[in-house]
């Protein structure tokens, strides 16, 4: 099998709840899906601040992560 790198990488370390492992892999990354993720991360950290800086980070590079995020059970805690 194929060694995961960078987003792809951090997917699957998020999955398997090594939530360290996935930052850590899309340290780098600075396009709106690592930011959109990155947010992820922070909310299921409970780091509000921080999930709402990168979400506003992932939404000013792409505008339709808005209304993925407005449904994203995993942002709850931002609305």
């Amino acid at each position: 099998a194929n060694k995961l790198t960078g987003y792809n990488a951090a997917i699957a370390e998020y999955q398997n709840g090594n939530l360290a492992a996935a930052k850590k892999s899309i340290e780098g990354d600075q396009s709106a899906k690592a930011d959109y993720l990155r947010a992820v991360i922070a909310a299921k950290e409970g780091n509000v601040s921080a999930a709402k800086a990168a979400l506003q980070s992932a939404v000013a590079k792409d505008a339709s992560l808005a209304k993925k995020a407005a449904k994203d059970v995993n942002l709850a805690a931002l609305r």
